[in-house]
């Protein structure tokens, strides 16, 4: 899923629910039942880890009512690291709407029912609307955890890695159900190959090597001019804020 989606899909999300699509994306590529059995507990933001302990299900035959679980496999018992910019959207996320800082309270629990668990099914049912706007339907909240898979390992993750976040020991799993082919990043991998092994005295080679150096300059001038613009945005949404308080 690209960037410009996710960002649709964050906006078709009710704010409650937004840190959900986060989570799943950036953490830990965590299934939806471990981000329905998030406890503050779970997460230390101060060392920018996150506890996976539990998951929400309706018990090993998926018959009874909705209740915090074990995990769905030993394996999916694990710990992953907390990006820096995720820490700050979980802490706006307690601050709004986890007024009860007991270590038990749950990270999300039901609207109408503070006491009970968050019903995965609430979330997808969410998902299914927002994903509407993408015109998506081939997507669900559980491509969101294929999605990091693959960015995982293509932001220069290894495969072990790759299986830890995700709380997997089969690594036929792994590859076969949460990695995803990237056109382009296999091919631009197959051209920094063939740049490596090409004669270093070929003209033509070094002609090659310095087009794709110019052709990344761009794409890291292109990232920058992006981010400068986010920036601004963002400073002359706050100072909007200010003037009118």
């Amino acid at each position: 899923m690209t960037r410009q989606e996710i960002d649709t899909l964050v906006e078709g999300f009710p704010e409650y629910y937004r840190l959900s699509i986060h989570l799943a994306l950036l953490v830990g590529g965590l299934r939806i039942g471990e981000v329905c059995g998030l406890q503050l507990k779970d997460i230390d933001l101060d060392h920018r880890l996150l506890y996976v302990r539990h998951s929400v299900t309706q018990g090993p035959d998926d018959l009874g009512e909705y209740r915090l679980d074990e995990t769905k496999t030993p394996e999916s018992h694990r710990v992953v690291p907390i990006p820096a910019p995720v820490c700050r959207l979980i802490r706006e996320h307690i601050d709004r709407f986890c007024p009860d800082r007991d270590p038990d309270t749950m990270l999300f629990h039901a609207i109408r029912h503070p006491e009970r668990v968050l019903n995965p099914t609430t979330i997808q049912r969410q998902f299914r609307t927002a994903r509407k706007r993408i015109n998506r339907e081939d997507v669900t909240f559980h491509s969101l955890r294929a999605t990091h898979a693959t960015m995982f390992m293509i932001q220069g993750g290894t495969l072990r890695e790759t299986m830890d976040e995700l709380g997997h020991v089969d690594v036929d799993v792994a590859v076969r159900c949460y990695q995803r082919v990237v056109p382009r990043h296999r091919r631009d991998v197959a051209e920094r190959l063939a740049l490596e092994y090409l004669p270093a005295g070929d003209p033509a080679g070094i002609k090659a090597q310095i087009a794709q150096k110019e052709e990344e300059i761009d794409q890291l001038r292109q990232t920058v001019a992006g981010l400068r613009r986010r920036l601004e945005e963002l400073e002359d949404d706050g100072d909007g804020r200010s003037q009118s308080g």
